[in-house]
């Protein structure tokens, strides 16, 4: 349990899955191979996966959550990876949250996001 009063464990907070490039049999780099994916999935290709617009629709659910979580708690804490992190950033802007554009790339590293009360 990482905190004392309150863990929640979902899969809205998954990370984003990659398309299936199964028929691409060619010989490259994994980052490349990461590269394309996303791009062809951002482009609408969804192959044995969740659709970009799914995704985002999830992101945005899953920021809905976790500032019902800091409304309810006095705070929240997200321990996430890559897209869904950066998603779910954009979305806590939009409901009033100030922090960084874009959470920390940085292994083991945190962002904080915090309420603006108006």
């Amino acid at each position: 349990m990482l905190f004392q009063r309150f863990d929640l464990s979902s899969p809205i907070f998954r990370e984003a899955e990659l398309p299936d490039l199964h028929p691409l049999s060619l010989k490259l780099p994994f980052f490349v191979w990461l590269i394309i994916a996303r791009g062809i999935w951002r482009c609408g290709a969804a192959r044995n996966c969740e659709s970009h617009a799914d995704f985002k629709r999830r992101a945005k659910a899953a920021a809905h959550d976790l500032a019902e979580i800091a409304h309810s708690n006095t705070s929240a804490a997200f321990v996430g990876h890559g897209l869904i992190n950066m998603y779910i950033a954009q979305e806590l802007s939009r409901l009033g949250f100030e922090g960084p554009a874009t959470p920390s790339r940085e292994y083991s590293a945190g962002t904080m996001y915090v309420l603006v009360e108006s």
